[in-house]
């Protein structure tokens, strides 16, 4: 029994929609043949909130261009985050082949974030009878990784941004749950204020300062909100998926992102991009008070690059990828060892020094145009796919 889409899209979506195959037996991993152009739904991706890890680029033993990946976040059924809920998510892979684009392409979306704000969609659900499938159609537009026939490869990581407290009531946090409670920060010094700074700072979390009797929450302020009247503005997936589609090598890439306003959806996220092409020329893009800055970087985290501060975090994730990008570097990196490097720097939420949890692990080979992939941190288990010329 295929799923119901019940968005009033045009029929070739609905034939998209129909090609939604599940690959793995657990339902974690679907597939999508897209041969329609999303373009026409991207007013309804403009309302979808993005993610955004470790991204490394390489050549392997035969000097073929490759880039290592790990999309990192935790998510929880129908956003139920009481402590003993298991994690969960969705990947989707994108084959690419809108008639409007220039270039064909391999991608994968994080499926969880097609319906946010409910949770409502995970593991099993696309193919369960039941759920409506029709956000699918958009998930071209909240890619996380992605290789075209160019051999162009572009991957999005997360970035904290700082937060605005604002102070309220003093007995504020009586009315938080237990849960909440655990994320509060305490103060005991008079005169101490919590630090605008701290990258783990959660939007809406509370601090309170016991001796002057404070309490404060965390606004998150925006990241970058670019806004040239004479450009088009696009959200950092959108910009990925523009990408993908038009460019080629590196340079073309970095000119379509200064083409464009980019501004991330909500407060409290930021992001930046990891750009290569078979050249190996690679580049970190970020937006730094809302300017683009072009980064000569082979390796990026969750913390900025290109600010003095390195405000962020994700530190000793880059130190272990940019150690396996320098022992091989002049001999090339073997496979086995890419995988590894992917496996040390992974993030799994249920131990206690980890936030995020590695949702999957990729090798992208942009000379054989070839994805490998890995699930939830099981790397006895890989996927492989071709994308054809």
């Amino acid at each position: 029994m295929s799923n119901p889409h019940k968005m009033p899209f045009p029929a070739e979506f609905h034939a998209v929609l129909d090609t939604v195959k599940r690959v793995d037996e657990k339902g974690w991993f679907y597939s999508v043949d897209y041969d329609a152009d999303y373009y026409q739904l991207q007013e309804f991706a403009n309302k979808l909130a993005e993610p955004g890890c470790s991204t490394f680029v390489s050549r392997n033993l035969a000097k073929e261009a490759i880039m290592g990946r790990n999309y990192d976040y935790k998510h929880f059924k129908f956003n139920e985050k009481a402590p003993d809920t298991e994690v969960t998510g969705l990947c989707i892979l994108i084959k690419g082949n809108n008639p409007k684009a220039m270039y064909r392409s391999l991608a994968l979306a994080d499926g969880f974030f097609l319906d946010n704000p409910h949770g409502s969609i995970f593991e099993g659900t696309l193919d369960d009878g039941k759920t409506d499938i029709s956000p699918v159609a958009l998930a071209p537009f909240i890619c996380m990784d992605a290789i075209n026939e160019a051999g162009l490869a572009v991957s999005i990581m997360a970035l904290p941004v700082e937060s605005d407290w604002e102070e309220v009531p003093y007995k504020a946090v009586e009315e938080l749950t237990e849960e909440e409670r655990a994320d509060v920060e305490i103060f005991e010094k008079p005169g101490d204020i919590p630090s605008r700074t701290n990258p783990r700072t959660k939007r809406n979390a509370y601090a309170v300062n016991t001796a002057d009797k404070k309490t404060w929450i965390a606004r998150k302020r925006f990241g970058v909100k670019q806004n040239d009247p004479a450009k088009k503005t696009v959200f950092h997936t959108i910009l990925m998926r523009m990408m993908t589609d038009y460019c080629a090598t590196t340079d073309e890439a970095v000119a379509m992102a200064g083409s464009v306003n980019v501004i991330t959806p909500l407060p409290g996220s930021d992001y930046h991009v990891l750009i290569t092409d078979r050249s190996g020329k690679t580049v970190v893009l970020e937006w730094i008070d809302d300017q683009l800055v072009v980064l000569d970087e082979c390796c990026s985290t969750n913390y900025y690059l290109g600010r003095g501060d390195h405000f962020g975090m994700g530190f000793e994730r880059k130190a272990i990828v940019q150690a396996a990008v320098d022992k091989y570097r002049f001999n090339g990196m073997p496979e086995d060892m890419t995988m590894h490097a992917l496996a040390l720097c992974s993030q799994d939420c249920r131990n206690a020094s980890d936030r995020g949890f590695t949702q999957w692990s990729a090798i992208y080979n942009l000379d054989k145009l070839t994805l490998k992939l890995w699930l939830r941190m099981d790397y006895s288990k890989a996927y492989e796919f071709q994308l054809s010329c």
